[in-house]
């Protein structure tokens, strides 16, 4: 469900992952679209991204970062996630998903959110719902958003432009859209 997108992920992430969904994430199911622009890509981006607004990030004690990442151990996501402080190339040991990207693509508010609830926008998504309080949720966010990941290459774009390409290219058809 991307009708709320923008007040979820980054625009930034979102227009790399139009431009090449596997180098963003190697099992992305979105196939590469064949924009006829390289501006194409940062156009839906930005419309995308225009799909609602962020809520304000929460307030993240001094050592919430510290005790995400015991909680993240505890929990158990090490079985399917590579850490965002270890190497990417880990996650091809049992297909865990790597997380360094997590900084690049959420917004603080909305990972809180998702943490608490996978499902939401996510219907299909592998992660389980750890019915976590909104205290564990922000110290997991906390943790996984204190990564300094590589800058992605800034997007600007036509809103507008960007809507008609997403109706060209039928985006409908996999995701729900104000279209």
């Amino acid at each position: 469900d991307l009708r709320t997108v923008g007040g979820r992920a980054q625009r930034d992430w979102r227009a790399a992952g139009l431009r090449d969904p596997r180098a963003i994430r190697a099992d992305a199911a979105m196939p590469k679209i064949r924009f006829e622009k390289a501006q194409d890509a940062d156009d839906v981006a930005t419309w995308l991204a225009s799909l609602g607004a962020p809520l304000a990030a929460p307030p993240f004690a001094a050592d919430a970062a510290r005790l995400g990442g015991a909680r993240f151990l505890q929990l158990g996501c090490i079985a399917c996630h590579v850490p965002p402080e270890r190497d990417r190339a880990e996650a091809t040991f049992g297909e865990r998903l790597p997380l360094d990207f997590v900084p690049q693509k959420w917004h603080p508010a909305a990972l809180v959110e998702f943490l608490q609830n996978p499902g939401r926008d996510y219907p299909h998504v592998r992660m389980p719902d750890f019915a976590l309080s909104r205290e564990d949720a922000t110290m997991l966010a906390a943790y996984l958003l204190a990564s300094k990941p590589m800058p992605l290459p800034q997007s600007a774009g036509d809103a507008d432009r960007g809507r008609k390409l997403a109706q060209k290219h039928g985006c409908a058809s996999c995701h729900e859209l104000p279209l």
